[in-house]
């Protein structure tokens, strides 16, 4: 993608939205930048190709393409600030997850209702690392979340 052209056609502005600067056959200039997509990323068309807003925005800001994912720090897709973006890894990427697995009974991150008490596991770099059995889901979700920050260290806690 050529960083010359795609400042010609789009801009970002600071609260995280991208817009054309010029009219063409479905957008007016001053409109917005795509639309939501199934799993709640900004995509839209531009010269024929299906891109992230996340990903077009980052490279504005940085005059290059990204060669690695972009990670929302927040969790959010929608957040597209560009202090809410970062270039990672797939693997730092994916430990920032915020939220829970549609599958999950417990309804939070790294537990499960093991007999009368509340388990917490991590995984780390493919291994499963065992927190404990704890009284409440509270205090299970509490010992993963520290372990999420000890072991994932590109995991930012949101505010």
């Amino acid at each position: 993608m050529n960083i010359e052209i795609l400042k010609e056609w789009l801009e970002y502005r600071s609260d995280g939205n991208l817009v054309w600067k010029k009219s063409r056959s479905r957008a007016s200039a001053g409109s917005l930048f795509g639309g939501i997509q199934g799993v709640g990323y900004i995509q839209g068309s531009f010269l024929g190709k299906r891109l992230y807003a996340h990903r077009l925005i980052w490279a504005l800001h940085h005059n290059k393409m990204p060669e690695a994912e972009i990670d929302h720090i927040n969790g959010n897709p929608l957040d597209n600030r560009i202090e809410n973006l970062r270039e990672v890894s797939r693997y730092d990427n994916s430990v920032n997850r915020h939220k829970v697995r549609s599958d999950s009974k417990a309804g939070v991150m790294g537990v499960q209702k093991h007999r009368n008490k509340w388990r917490a596991r991590i995984t780390v770099d493919g291994n499963v690392i065992r927190l404990g059995h704890f009284e409440t889901m509270q205090e299970a979700h509490e010992a993963y979340m520290k372990a999420k920050e000890k072991y994932h260290t590109s995991f930012v806690r949101a505010a």
